[in-house]
């Protein structure tokens, strides 16, 4: 089984609507873990459980501003876009990101002092 979904597969999935899960993915971008291919998103299966919630929240009332506060209150990752090895463009954990920076800047700082 694969492990990323159109957004009409997930639509099928989660019963929510195409167009929903569209401005869900404009506004809520950088709590999902997204890869686009050509013009069609792929999320990862890892997003129906943040989804699901994103649209139980907006469905309380609740305002974009309000829902990233409370899924990133609740441990959500936030993610970022990085471009793969492959080239392709997909989202990655901002804490891996910060991660791997660090480590080459320890390389880094490394190969410095033995210069």
């Amino acid at each position: 089984m694969s492990e990323w979904f159109t957004v009409p597969q997930i639509s099928e999935k989660t019963g929510i609507p195409q167009q929903t899960l569209r401005r869900y993915i404009a506004s809520h971008a950088h709590l999902l873990r997204i890869k686009k291919e050509h013009k069609a998103y792929q999320l990862h299966k890892e997003c129906l459980d943040v989804l699901a919630r994103i649209r139980e929240l907006y469905g309380n009332g609740k305002n974009a501003e309000e829902v990233d506060k409370i899924l990133t209150s609740q441990g959500v990752p936030v993610t970022v876009e990085v471009v793969s090895e492959t080239g392709e463009q997909e989202s990655a954990e901002l804490s891996e990101v910060v991660m791997d920076i660090k480590k080459a800047l320890d390389e880094q700082k490394e190969f410095n002092k033995k210069l």
